[in-house]
């Protein structure tokens, strides 16, 4: 994340600080703030329809969350704002975008 420190922040035009949690658009590779993100459900970008991935500490690296979809998860994350949910649900609660529980968010179609 040592990277981003010193850059703004798209959504709350804030610095980034070494103790903040930054999320990156998997589509244009913006970085946000995690809550940032949440609070614009997705990305600042206009158009963009990205999802949240988290920053690491290495530079032009991204990772996300992996879900094994060989067993029946308990938890599914929604691919566009990153929120938890029991599975079974259909769509988020937070930014109502569908929940696909068997469809890695990284190979979804938009």
């Amino acid at each position: 994340m040592k990277n981003y420190v010193g850059k703004t922040c798209p959504f709350c035009r804030t610095p980034f600080t070494e103790d903040d949690d930054i999320v990156i658009c998997s589509s244009c590779e913006m970085p946000h703030h995690k809550d940032c993100w949440i609070e614009n459900q997705g990305c600042t970008t206009f158009g963009c329809m990205g999802t949240i991935n988290s920053a690491t500490n290495t530079p032009n690296t991204v990772t996300t969350n992996v879900i094994s979809y060989n067993n029946a998860p308990e938890f599914v994350f929604c691919t566009r704002c990153g929120a938890r949910h029991a599975a079974g649900l259909s769509f988020c609660s937070k930014c109502g975008t569908p929940l696909r529980k068997n469809t890695p968010p990284q190979t979804m179609i938009r």
